[in-house]
């Protein structure tokens, strides 16, 4: 299975795809400047795959695709109503366990490496 999260200090640009083009831009930061001893803390981010993974489990593609395939594209008259609409479908969405767990361990790693202790999540 692909990774949900991925840490900032394993991302390059090369994961533009995965994990968007902010977080590469992080991971590239730490590649860059923590060996000219600029203390960058660690991060990490969602992955695409965690996305479309959250996207089959609540059966949001085709509700999704209805509202896009709506959207008056010229002058962008319901931008707003079909972006809420959007907004209101993810919202009402299900975390499947698996990927909060994913992203609860990873930030237990951050919090742990910060400050030497467990979690409380």
């Amino acid at each position: 299975m692909e990774a949900l999260v991925k840490s900032f200090s394993e991302i390059s640009m090369q994961d533009v795809a995965t994990v968007g083009g902010k977080s590469a831009s992080m991971g590239e930061i730490m590649k860059h400047l923590s060996p000219q001893g600029i203390n960058i803390p660690d991060g990490f981010a969602t992955t695409a795959f965690s996305y479309w993974t959250f996207q089959d489990f609540n059966n949001l593609w085709e509700p999704l695709e209805k509202l896009m395939e709506g959207l008056d594209r010229h002058q962008f008259s319901n931008l707003k109503e079909t972006g809420a609409a959007a907004r209101a479908l993810i919202l009402r969405a299900e975390m499947p366990d698996f990927i909060a767990k994913a992203i609860k361990d990873e930030y237990s790693r951050l919090w742990k490496a910060d400050r030497g202790t467990d979690c409380w999540l």
